[in-house]
């Protein structure tokens, strides 16, 4: 979802201010953080990192495993080649405005920007765990 969008998702914030009686005009990440609750374009690569995870390992309707393709390893010795599991990210492809907000081009991004701790994971609930914790450093790197 691009950008100029998500500035009008403000129903997590209200929500936050409801549960917690936070006045309107203070602050709303302290809340956020308090209530540890990720951010509205941190929950969408929450939403689409599980996704993806559950998607590799056949945890999904066969058509979204389909959507995937794994970069397979060549005859060269490449350091990214030990760096776990990398999709193939198709933007090449694709029209840049519309191929980019695609399954298979958000969730090769999404995947392959997560370090390899977590992409190597086979559990969902610690894969699950590992994530939420990634994104909620990166979210609030200033408030931690």
């Amino acid at each position: 979802m691009p950008v100029v969008h998500l500035s009008k998702l403000r129903l997590q914030n209200t929500a936050a201010r409801l549960i917690t009686f936070t006045p309107k005009f203070d602050h709303i990440s302290p809340v956020l953080v308090e209530l540890h609750w990720l951010p509205v374009e941190y929950r969408i690569q929450y939403k689409i990192g599980l996704l993806t995870f559950k998607a590799i390992h056949f945890k999904t309707p066969q058509y979204l495993s389909n959507l995937l393709s794994i970069k397979g390893n060549n005859r060269y010795f490449l350091r990214s080649a030990s760096n776990g599991l990398i999709l193939e990210d198709p933007t090449c492809r694709y029209k840049v405005t519309l191929g980019d907000r695609s399954f298979r081009a958000s969730a090769a991004k999404t995947w392959n920007a997560l370090p390899k701790g977590i992409r190597d994971q086979t559990s969902t609930i610690t894969f699950k765990t590992m994530l939420k914790r990634h994104l909620f450093r990166m979210a609030y790197s200033n408030f931690l």
